[in-house]
Order: C-alpha cells, then structure tokens, then sequence
C-alpha cells in the first residue's frame, strides 16, 4: 500500500499573528510598520499585527495612522511587564495558526 503524504499548504489570508513588543522604540517602530504597510502581498497573510507597549513614554504607541493599512491591535501596558511578560500577553491574543514576534527595528522588504 503507498500512502502519500500532502504537499505544503498554500498560505492563505490571516494565517499569521505578528507581535512586537515596544518600550521607547522611537521612530524603529514607526518604520517598522511603514514596511510592513508598504508590502500588502505580506500583509495579507496577517490576520493580526499585536503591538505591545510596555509604558513607553516617548510617544512611538501613537500608531493609531496605521489602523487603515493594518490590521493593528495595539495594548497599552500602564507599566513595564518585560518582554517576555509582554510576549506572552500578545501571543495570548492571537488566534491565527502561526506567530511571529518581530523586533521594532526590522524591516520587511518585499523585493529582496
């Protein structure tokens, strides 16, 4: 008897949960965010884009712009939990297959 197994899954929309954790990341996360909105073929596949802010007091939570290219979640942590407290709490309000933690200063670019 031959058995197969199946190919790999063509990835589908939402399939993915993006968290990153911020504290005083300044313009990284902004830019972060920028890349990510500028790809929509990557965007696609996020069913949710979780930031966390840790109490950050320069501003760089102000992201509120984002919401119309993104599928931002932002919580607002009224203090520093650290991040893996704050990993945690993000990887507990996803719900897609996947997750993926990103750091504030890495950039998505798609052409490459």
């Amino acid at each position: 008897m031959t058995t197969s197994r199946p190919g790999p899954k063509a990835p589908s929309s939402g399939r993915l949960d993006v968290v990153i954790v911020n504290w005083n990341s300044g313009q990284r996360l902004r830019r972060a965010l920028e890349a990510l909105a500028a790809s929509p073929e990557d965007v696609a596949f996020i069913s949710k884009l979780i930031v966390i802010d840790n109490a950050s007091t320069d501003g760089s939570a102000e992201l509120h712009d984002f919401a119309r290219t993104l599928p931002l979640q932002i919580i607002s942590n009224e203090e520093n939990l650290g991040f893996a407290a704050a990993c945690n709490q993000g990887a507990s309000t996803g719900t897609a297959e996947a997750l993926l933690f990103l750091n504030p200063d890495v950039r998505i670019c798609p052409e490459r």
